[in-house]
Parts: C-alpha cells; structure tokens; sequence
C-alpha cells in the first residue's frame, strides 16, 4: 500500500509538472546504477546511446568482477533445463536462434576504452529486419524452439519462437 502511495505521489508530481527526475543518479551512486541496469535489462530504458558517465564504474565493475558471467551461467542453466524437456522432432527442423553477437567474445577492454558506450544504431530497424529473417526459417519448415538473445529487439516482433531468453548487455541498445 506505501508502494502505490509513492507512485500516485510521483504521477501526480509529473502530471502537474513539477520536476522530477529519477535519472541521471549522481555520481558514483550504485543503487541508482544497479537500477538502471535492471531498467535496461526489463526493457524499460530504451533509446540510451552510452552507458551514463555516472555508472561507467559500475559497468566496469559489473562486467570484469564476475557478476556478468554468474548472471549469464543463471540464462544458461534457464536454456538448458528448457530445452532438456523438449522432445526433438524426427525430421531434423527443430531449430534455435543464438541471436547474442559480440556478446559470445569479451570486448571488455574495447568498452572499457570506449567509456562503454557504442555509436547510435542506424539503418532498419532491428525489430523488423530480425523478425523478417526468422520468418525465412520457418517458411523454410524450421520451427524456432528457443531464442537467445541480449538485446530486446533480438526477442521480439514475429516467429519469436516457442521460448525466449535474454542475456545481460548493459553495453549497448539496439532499438
């Protein structure tokens, strides 16, 4: 019940145009960090070109210090418990899109270099393009029985699949 009185409080302040901001945290504030990672991670922050100057630190931290590969081994060990209670079809066309790109290989040290940030992504959408391309799987007579991906647009839009999971980047969005 204090949860949702916060929250009436905080859309009333922003309806009647007060200035409140949750972001950017100040500098070197973790929890503010932790939680912008988990908006990231929930798909609730979109459009973020850089990781913010504040949480750089934290990235950094959360990438070299272990975290970032106890948190992929738990998506790992999610994917396999899913897929050991999949009865494999006879025909060969059971198949699983690993849409995870450059987060299979450690580009620590180039986002380290690069403050973790990319440049904006450009072109079509990621969305449609990704979703035009598992379309061509399934007219193919595949059927999508897992995708992995760590970035939402890797997860949405058609022939998803039976099942999605999403790995951790806090790098970079592709919108």
């Amino acid at each position: 019940m204090a949860a949702l009185a916060v929250l009436l409080l905080v859309v009333a302040a922003v309806e009647g145009g007060a200035a409140w901001s949750f972001w950017p945290p100040a500098a070197g504030d973790e929890p503010y960090c932790l939680s912008w990672r988990v908006m990231v991670e929930a798909n609730n922050a979109k459009n973020w070109p850089t990781v913010p100057p504040p949480c750089v630190g934290y990235v950094w931290r959360y990438m070299a210090w272990g975290q970032y590969a106890r948190d992929v081994a738990g998506v790992a060990d999610q994917i396999a418990a899913y897929a050991a209670q999949l009865a494999a079809g006879d025909d060969g066309l059971d198949a699983w899109v690993f849409d995870v790109d450059d987060t299979c290989l450690s580009n620590l040290f180039y986002y380290q270099a690069k403050q973790f940030g990319s440049a904006e992504y450009r072109g079509m959408s990621a969305v449609v393009f990704k979703s035009a391309m598992r379309m061509q799987l399934m007219e193919e007579g595949y059927r999508i029985r897992g995708n992995v991906g760590d970035q939402w647009s890797d997860l949405q839009g058609d022939f998803v699949g039976d099942r999605v999971f999403k790995v951790p980047n806090p790098m970079y969005f592709v919108p």
